[in-house]
């Protein structure tokens, strides 16, 4: 049975970015994917395709690529943001940012079937993978 993986924005900021802190990181984790099925949350595009990376037409390219890719699945996020959103805007909430709160949410749904996160994060999302049995990948 193939796996599913989730990667955060950071993984993405850290593979097309040399100058970013993770780039190595990102560069060896970067072939897992390949025999993997890749969950993309779209909040994890909305902060990765900004202006810096769409500029840079080999980084679009590859991003294109990956996106494109057959076991590239495209997750919605219309059951997890208006939820997500409270949460964050509450007073007492734990710090996360809003698309940290929405990849929690979906590595939460029994629905999905998640076996890996990449992400140089962990500390965010430590208990939710724990519970559920999530491997973090951070190379």
């Amino acid at each position: 049975m193939t796996k599913s993986i989730v990667a955060d924005s950071g993984f993405w900021f850290g593979l097309f970015n040399a100058r970013d802190q993770f780039h190595e990181r990102a560069c060896i984790i970067e072939p897992l994917i390949e025999h993997r099925v890749l969950v993309v949350p779209w909040p994890s595009l909305y902060e990765a395709l900004n202006t810096r990376l769409m500029r840079n037409r080999s980084w679009r390219a590859r991003m294109h690529a990956f996106v494109k890719r057959p076991s590239t699945v495209l997750l919605d996020d219309a059951v997890y943001k208006q939820s997500s959103l409270d949460y964050v805007l509450r007073q007492d909430s734990t710090t996360y940012s809003l698309v940290d709160h929405v990849i929690r949410s979906l590595l939460e749904d029994p629905t999905l079937a998640v076996n890996e996160l990449i992400t140089f994060n962990a500390a965010d999302f430590a208990d939710v993978c724990q519970a559920r049995r999530i491997d973090i990948i951070d190379a």
